[in-house]
């Protein structure tokens, strides 16, 4: 099935940008108030939650494929440029959600570093949790694009935004 310029199956291991990972289980269509639409029927392999998200919507949400390893190497070639965190927290969220849902690696990486960078009396529960869901999911495709464990894809994450050296990955 193609959306835009996604295309998703039966089977396919795919991200959500703040909940994780989620295995495609079905694309099913259904009639609502008179109007055919199509869905997509996930399944988190995590915690066996399930979501149902209209196939028109998945784009905006930020549902994309798994990133590749040669995608990862590239976004963690470079140090990520620190921006300056809107004093906003309301502003603050809206963009770091857009840039994240954008799928774009350095994006992602980009608004993990402007996290770290808040003092912690400064950032919202809400940006806690959003920070901690967007690491863990960059750690995630760490994870299954270079065959570490869910330990060593934290350290090599943390590593780089510390702006430390990273060791490559085999």
């Amino acid at each position: 099935m193609e959306q835009g310029q996604l295309e998703f199956e039966v089977g396919q291991l795919v991200m959500m940008p703040l909940s994780g990972p989620f295995e495609i289980t079905g694309i099913t269509e259904d009639k609502i108030l008179g109007s055919d639409y199509r869905f997509l029927e996930l399944r988190s392999p995590e915690d066996n939650a399930r979501l149902r998200i209209p196939v028109p919507q998945a784009p905006s949400r930020g549902v994309r494929g798994l990133m590749s390893k040669d995608v990862i190497d590239a976004a963690m070639e470079q140090p990520v440029a620190l921006g300056q965190p809107d004093d906003r927290w309301r502003t603050r969220r809206s963009e770091w959600l857009a840039r994240l849902r954008s799928g774009e690696p350095r994006a992602r990486l980009e608004v993990l570093s402007e996290m770290r960078a808040i003092p912690r009396n400064k950032i919202t529960p809400d940006e806690l949790r959003m920070h901690q869901s967007a690491h863990h999911v960059f750690c995630y495709e760490m994870q299954q694009a270079h065959g570490l464990s869910a330990a060593e894809a934290n350290q090599k994450l943390n590593q780089f935004l510390e702006g430390g050296v990273l060791t490559p990955v085999v």
